[in-house]
């Protein structure tokens, strides 16, 4: 049986502080309020399930100044998946985050090197496996137009909304393809700022993450046809369900 690991980040200070993606704010753009109690119920209840499977959980420390701790996803992504290469020669990339998030940084790169991996850090915008992850023996990236928050002004009800653009700049393609290559990079574009994580549109799963959960509304119509020509046979449409 192989041993897994996951990272988990205490969620003692968790709250909306910057209101940075369309689900933290309600209609007016006001911020949402967090139920801490629920989501520290919620948070040891995963923690425990996991271990009672056999997973070691890693925390990382709380921090009130950062609540986004609660989201290591974000963190980066770890090369050399193989269990059998030493942690010494395993390197993990760090994401380079938006700015309400980018104190979040050295708490990763320090929990990281006590962990014992070499870490390397982006320089343009990027959240980690919430835009790059292994699908069977590829990599999907998903990627956006960044764009500065703002409120701007449209026709409708309320007559403003606010801009919240995405997460990991398409720049990055070429780096991501010299750091995990020879496998391949499959880059998509994502075009709803609801999906503004690839993640919330591509879930991959099974023994080796050889099937896609896929909802095609978050996707430019480019790269659905590109995902569909890759392997259809192992994409399962949430749109059809």
């Amino acid at each position: 049986m192989i041993k897994r690991s996951v990272l988990m980040g205490d969620p003692t200070y968790f709250s909306i502080k910057h209101g940075n993606n369309p689900h933290t704010r309600n209609l007016w753009g006001v911020k949402k309020k967090v139920d801490i109690d629920l989501a520290i119920t919620q948070w040891h209840c995963l923690a425990k399930l996991l271990t009672r499977y056999g997973v070691d959980v890693y925390v990382i420390k709380p921090d009130p100044n950062c609540p986004g701790l609660v989201y290591p996803a974000n963190a980066g992504f770890l090369t050399h998946l193989d269990d059998h290469i030493p942690i010494q020669d395993k390197t993990f990339y760090l994401s380079y985050l938006m700015p309400g998030r980018k104190a979040e940084e050295p708490h990763y790169r320090n929990m990281l090197k006590e962990l014992g991996f070499k870490t390397e850090q982006f320089h343009k915008s990027m959240e980690g496996e919430a835009d790059f992850f292994r699908w069977g023996n590829i990599y999907c990236f998903t990627y956006g137009e960044i764009q500065e928050q703002r409120i701007a002004f449209h026709f409708g009800f309320p007559p403003y909304r606010r801009v919240y653009g995405f997460r990991s700049d398409q720049r990055l393609e070429f780096q991501l393809k010299r750091i995990v290559e020879p496998q391949e990079v499959l880059a998509l574009k994502l075009v709803d700022e609801y999906h503004y994580h690839g993640d919330t549109v591509l879930s991959a799963f099974g023994p080796n993450r050889e099937y896609l959960l896929v909802w095609m509304d978050g996707l430019e119509r480019e790269s659905q046809k590109n995902l569909i020509l890759h392997n259809q046979s192992n994409i399962i449409l949430l749109n059809d369900m």
